[in-house]
């Protein structure tokens, strides 16, 4: 087991290296909303209300405390827990099927495959590994008759649903492990694993106002069905074919992809009576475990609640099951063929050599936002948000050539109508910097057409100051006043939409202290502080505060 585990953490040791990609950055705005207990049970309005996962903030606040916001600790959390997972996995295989060769041939195979990139090398995709331990525990706790071995059952089962939603597939697999071990059932302990569900679920429904989360969808229910099913036969695909991996998968891919979904379901059904039939009940149980895992991440097709219907990521506790099946497949080989025994396990070891270097080259992807968003659009080129992701980074770095590039391809890529008007608002802000207003402006105009964002008012309103400069070294102090004042009108219409932009309240604020109105000036600028405005944007409101006290 231990060599095992010292796979599967040195497979990802690379990663603790790795940057803040996608995602990473919006958490750390998240955490800084975040001041104590009740904040991660009933999360402030910075934080989505489509996931409730307080335990998975608390990991990402103990990673800051131990490390401020530098990666390490974070991407360190995720390596460590992915290891402890393979260890799991090797010790379930034992206790559910007697056999520690077979167990630790299975946990190595789920060590080394691709579809956990996702999951490992990114820091916010973390809630599926943590789930994942602590629903593995509960699992094995409860193969042990003690009475306290089914009470910590119960206190894990309890920390996979704060983990995440998908742990809810406990509440039928874990009953289920008493059957499998031809043991009694415990109905105090099935109990009790009733009780914290509907705790979960009141918690949930606090938490986020809701306890089924998402937007409906237009999808028919003939649609709705053939993505479903092809949910299925892509993950099922992805386990067997881990190549062409991809952070972003826009649609549910079609063609044969949906009969191979119902091939899998139906082939899945079969197993598991079949194996029910012949008293190979730990069998059944991880076929359900594969399927009722999984159910939950099909919610977002039927939900909308993600900027993908399928991912990589939420096949991480499904593949679980599916390593652990490869346990009594081993086994049945070595008592058919007992002299083939070498033979698989050097197959075993050469099949895990292949996905380990599949892993390592597409853990690489994540270790660069270059790389990540160059491959995103290149696996998706007719969707804007891989070429906009791109853009941006090279706006950060300066390189406006290829932003400028990238942004004319996402505008002729499909977006949501928010996408576009973000694609919009950045090429605005792009011909900004050249000062090319007039390329600018109708851009912004769209963008308003569209949807009434508060980031096209911001920029309109930078705009307008930018503007009022111009006019300021050209001595045409009409011009100045009119553009002040029109900016000032924009900025105030954007803190209507969106009243917690603390950049939005800093140039609010430099406007009024510029048309003289000092005491507006100062509740922006304290407002902009309050909303935890950092580096050069809480610079310049520390600076205008003191030019407006004195």
């Amino acid at each position: 087991m231990a060599l095992v585990v010292a796979v599967a953490f040195g497979l990802y040791w690379p990663t603790l290296r790795y940057g803040f990609i996608w995602d990473d950055p919006i958490v750390l705005e998240q955490l800084r909303a975040l001041h104590g207990l009740g904040d991660l049970l009933f999360p402030p309005a910075i934080i989505p209300k489509f996931y409730y996962r307080p335990l998975i903030f608390l990991t990402f606040l103990i990673d800051r405390t131990l490390g401020g916001e530098t990666p390490f600790w974070f991407h360190f959390t995720v390596v460590f827990g992915n290891a402890i997972n393979t260890g799991l996995l090797c010790w379930l295989g034992w206790r559910l099927f007697g056999s520690a060769w077979a167990a630790a041939l299975a946990a190595l195979v789920f060590a080394v495959h691709p579809i956990h990139v996702e999951s490992v090398a990114w820091i916010a995709g973390r809630s599926d590994v943590i789930a994942g331990t602590f629903l593995m525990l509960a699992t094995g706790l409860l193969t042990y008759e003690r009475r306290w071995a089914g009470w910590l059952a119960v206190v894990a089962y309890a920390l996979g649903l704060l983990s995440k939603e998908t742990a809810l597939a406990g509440l039928v697999l874990l009953p289920m492990v008493d059957i499998v071990r031809n043991q009694r059932v415990r109905w105090d302990i099935d109990g009790a694993l009733l009780f914290v569900t509907l705790a979960y679920l009141a918690l949930r429904q606090a938490g986020l106002g809701a306890t089924v989360t998402g937007f409906a969808t237009n999808a028919t229910p003939t649609e709705t069905l053939l993505n479903l099913l092809g949910a299925v036969g892509f993950y099922v695909g992805k386990l067997f074919l881990p190549i062409g991996l991809s952070a972003y998968v826009p649609t549910v891919p079609g063609g044969v992809i949906p009969l191979l979904g119902l091939l899998a379901g139906l082939g899945g059904l079969v197993l598991l009576l079949l194996a029910w039939q012949r008293q190979q009940r730990a069998t059944s149980f991880l076929v359900a475990w594969f399927f009722l895992t999984l159910a939950p991440s099909l919610v977002v097709i039927i939900r909308y609640s993600a900027q993908a219907p399928v991912a990589d990521r939420y096949v991480y506790l499904p593949s679980i099951g599916a390593s652990l099946l490869l346990v009594p497949l081993f086994m049945r080989v070595k008592a058919r063929w007992p002299q083939a025994s070498r033979s698989l396990i050097a197959g075993v070891v050469a099949v895990s050599a292949v996905l380990a270097v599949l892993s390592l080259r597409r853990s690489e992807v994540w270790s660069d936002g270059v790389l990540f968003w160059q491959d995103v659009a290149a696996k998706a080129p007719d969707y804007a948000m891989g070429h906009r992701e791109l853009a941006q980074i090279y706006m950060d770095r300066n390189e406006l050539e290829p932003a400028e590039a990238e942004l004319k391809r996402a505008l002729q890529g499909k977006a949501a109508p928010e996408g576009r008007v973000m694609t919009l608002n950045n090429l605005a802000n792009l011909y900004l910097r050249r000062n090319q207003f007039d390329a600018a402006e109708p851009l912004l105009d769209e963008g308003l057409r569209i949807h009434k964002h508060p980031y096209l008012y911001y920029t309109l309103g930078r705009m307008a100051m930018m503007r009022a400069e111009q006019a300021q070294a050209h001595g045409d102090q009409d011009e100045v006043k009119r553009q002040v004042l029109l900016a000032r009108g924009y900025l105030e219409e954007s803190l209507k939409i969106g009243p917690d932009d603390p950049k939005t309240h800093v140039l609010l604020g430099q406007v009024l202290f510029a048309l003289q109105d000092r005491s507006g000036a100062r509740e922006h600028l304290e407002q902009a502080l309050k909303l935890g405005a950092r580096g050069g944007v809480a610079d310049v409101a520390r600076r205008y505060l003191k030019m407006v006290g004195s």
